[in-house]
């Protein structure tokens, strides 16, 4: 409720700010592992523009995010994914910090302190601080909002620290959005490119074609030499450009719960059972043996399973289950019954926690009649004591935190009282309550079915056995898989991943994969609670210009290709269609509704780059040279054209649209590429 929840409710918003601009960060840490006793001083986990970054560097800017996101969100519990996504945040902050602000500041783009002070409180306000502080109520940016956070800075503890990273976040939006300007004023459309879109675009065609495949000559008339595969190498070697990976191929083996293991767990539910059934204290006993949270909230009927309702429903003798599904046992009983609003309201007046006197005279003024929202707008800490007079609306009691949901309830409509919470004290007038409906605790308890110690050194057991027959080569694991009868999977690991896809929690195997040789076979990883993995490394991928040998096969294959289109065009000759088809023992297609931005040609299949030679324009009944596409060679005439309703000024909106788009895709690419960027983290984080 007060001004920093405020903040805590809304900051989703600049997570996406932020991967939009691919700037900031937010930043956890993780325990540090896997340094061998080394100094983290000394150990690197990448470079940026030639700049060393150290565990100790990357660990310290992890804690300091750290304390900036559990004071942000009121909590320090982040889900796995979270954590993933702040991570690999963290390592663009280290880029923005090393290389992309120093170029902002070379160019003249960061903002001064003049500029700075008008994104706060000037005409040309930071996004990040309009969308920060907007009025729930109207949508807009509140300078009431900002102006109550700064005035408690010093009244909470983290004010000062959450300021000075929203300043920082102003100044790196500014900066990026100023580059990002300056990039998309370059970028033009020229009349000639709307000219030529519009042309192709203009018109559908029909043509007469006769097409040679590749496969029409054997490979074995071809001849590529090491020469010819070094040239093309050389002429592409952007298209070779990689980011380091692994590959690995594992086979995985779950800890199941066994026969025995089943019976046993039947043995200690029907005991549970009987138990349960008996307690004349259900709700307690759940609570105490239930191996899931329990909701001790009140439940409509409707907000109830239905077959659980069916079962215990106005019945406080009867019990639901045990039921088993999915390896868990589920039983249920009905608790204590109560007729209850669905919905509540309220307005209130926050004040600090030993503002008691204070307090009390507000209860003596409201009970003799004095307004309500004036005093709230005077006294109360939270902005909505200004925004809206200190008005809650309406809300279930389940929205609130329980002490203030339960005072409420404990009160008539029009009551003015008390109560205390975590955020302070508060002087409460009770506004509406909606009609009492029947509503129940329900007491559930969960049994999970799980994997028992000699289960689980079974499991052991037999990964240790493939272990051993699986060592020392690539053929030794194949042939364990088979043995074994398991499957043999497959994946290719990122350095930027933090786990094998399909595999969750699988964080450790990540890391085996890039702190070790090719060829390498793991010991057994432990993944999640119930699973093992056994992995043998494959192939090793760095970043970089990937090396000529590493695509000599496939260069082979388009340089074969591009031999064979030679061939096949040199044999298409003749003064018309027929006399070409003649010529190389092929039909002539007739393909209708040809239109350049089509997939593929009727009668003759996908190929952009025919596509591209019939709707460029050709003369009607010209015959064409020919054109060595994707999969073939072709000569074509074209027989007839039929005009399309296209506009001229929507082809050029497309194409800035499209120009646009590609500056906003490869910008940050090509920012980043300049940084000269190795990304070691995956070995320790």
């Amino acid at each position: 409720m007060a001004s920093l929840n405020t903040l805590r409710t809304k900051g989703g918003w600049i997570i996406s700010i932020v991967i939009g601009i691919a700037l900031l960060a937010f930043i956890l840490p993780e325990v540090f592992r896997g340094s061998g006793g080394m100094n983290p001083d000394k150990i690197k986990v990448g470079e940026i523009n030639g700049e060393k970054v150290s565990y100790t560097e990357y660990n310290n800017r992890n804690e300091y995010f750290d304390a900036v996101m559990t004071a942000y969100y009121g909590r320090s519990n982040f889900s796995a994914e979270e954590m993933n996504q702040i991570q690999d945040m963290a390592w663009n902050n280290l880029v923005n910090e090393y290389a992309i602000m120093p170029g902002f500041d070379n160019l003249g783009l960061t903002p001064l302190a003049a500029e700075r002070t008008d994104m706060v409180a000037g005409t040309y306000l930071s996004p990040v601080i309009q969308r920060e502080f907007t009025n729930p109520q109207t949508g807009m940016f509140d300078r009431t909002l900002l102006s109550t956070f700064v005035s408690q800075i010093d009244l909470n503890p983290n004010g000062a620290m959450m300021w000075e990273y929203l300043k920082s976040q102003m100044v790196e939006q500014r900066a990026m959005l100023k580059y990002m300007t300056l990039v998309a004023a370059g970028i033009n459309v020229a009349d000639m490119e709307v000219d030529t879109q519009f042309a192709a675009d203009n018109k559908t065609v029909t043509a007469q074609v006769v097409a040679q495949s590749f496969n029409d000559i054997p490979d074995s008339l071809v001849t590529v030499t090491d020469a010819d595969i070094a040239k093309y190498y050389d002429e592409h070697k952007e298209a070779f450009r990689q980011t380091a990976s692994r590959d690995i191929e594992y086979v995985v083996f779950n800890v199941l719960p066994s026969e025995n293991d089943y019976a046993e767990a039947k043995k200690a539910v029907d005991q549970l059972a009987s138990e349960f059934a008996a307690s004349t204290t259900p709700v307690q006993y759940a609570n105490l043996n239930t191996q899931s949270p329990q909701d001790n909230g009140f439940k409509k009927e409707s907000d109830v399973p239905a077959e659980i309702a069916a079962a215990i429903w106005d019945k406080p003798e009867a019990m639901y289950g045990p039921v088993l599904n999915n390896d868990v046992y589920t039983m249920a009983r009905l608790g204590e019954v109560k007729m209850m609003p669905d919905s509540l309201g309220a307005r209130h007046i926050l004040l600090a926690p030993v503002s008691t006197g204070i307090a009390d005279s507000l209860i003596t003024l409201l009970k003799n009649g004095a307004d309500f929202a004036e005093l709230a707008g005077k006294y109360s800490v939270d902005p909505s004591g200004k925004q809206n007079a200190g008005d809650l609306g309406r809300f279930t009691p389940e929205t609130m935190i329980p002490e203030f949901s339960e005072a409420l309830l404990a009160h008539e409509t029009g009551d003015v009282f008390t109560v205390t919470t975590q955020w302070g004290l508060h002087v409460v007038e009770k506004t509406y309550q909606s009609a009492p409906v029947k509503k129940a605790q329900i007491a559930m308890i969960d049994y999970h079915v799980d994997p028992s110690s000699a289960t689980e050194t079974d499991v052991l057991n037999k990964v240790r056995q493939f272990q051993q027959a699986a060592a020392g080569s690539y053929e030794n694991f194949s042939k364990a898989v088979s043995e074994n009868a398991l499957s043999q999977r497959v994946a290719r690991i990122q350095n930027t991943d933090r786990n094998v896809s399909g595999l969750a929690d699988s964080r450790e195997l990540v890391r085996w994969a890039f702190t070790n040789e090719k060829g390498a076979i793991s010991n057994d990883i432990r993944i999640g609670t119930d699973t093992y993995v056994i992995a043998i490394l494959t192939d090793i991928t760095d970043d970089g210009i990937a090396p000529m040998d590493q695509f000599r096969d496939e260069i082979r294959m388009v340089v074969a290709r591009e031999k064979k289109g030679e061939l096949l065009a040199s044999k298409m000759t003749g003064n018309s269609i027929d006399e070409v088809a003649s010529a190389v023992g092929k039909e002539v297609v007739t393909a209708e509704n040809i239109r350049f931005t089509a997939f593929s040609v009727p009668g003759i299949g996908a190929d952009s780059k025919l596509i591209g030679a019939i709707t460029s324009g050709v003369e009607i009944g010209k015959l064409s040279k020919p054109v060595i596409g994707d999969n073939g060679v072709y000569v074509f005439v074209v027989t007839g054209t039929t005009p399309n309703d296209v506009n001229k000024e929507t082809e050029k909106v497309m194409l800035e649209s499209s120009a646009e788009m590609y500056m906003d895709q490869r910008l940050m690419q090509a920012l980043n590429r300049a940084s000269e960027i190795k990304d070691m983290r995956v070995r320790y984080f």
